[in-house]
């Protein structure tokens, strides 16, 4: 997500909650760029990557 310039963290005890940092407040246009590029990095083959 970093390299699409969204910051994200994981949190909770078992690192199953994402975080958008900073805090912000964002359009619904931002919330379609974050579930657009969320998809696109799910759906990736990290291991072929290798």
């Amino acid at each position: 997500m970093k390299d699409h310039g969204i910051l994200m963290s994981s949190d909770g005890p078992q690192q199953n909650v994402i975080k958008i940092k900073p805090r912000l407040t964002f359009t619904i246009g931002n919330e379609d760029e974050v579930l657009f590029y969320l998809h696109k990095i799910f759906g990736e083959d990290f291991m072929r990557q290798i």
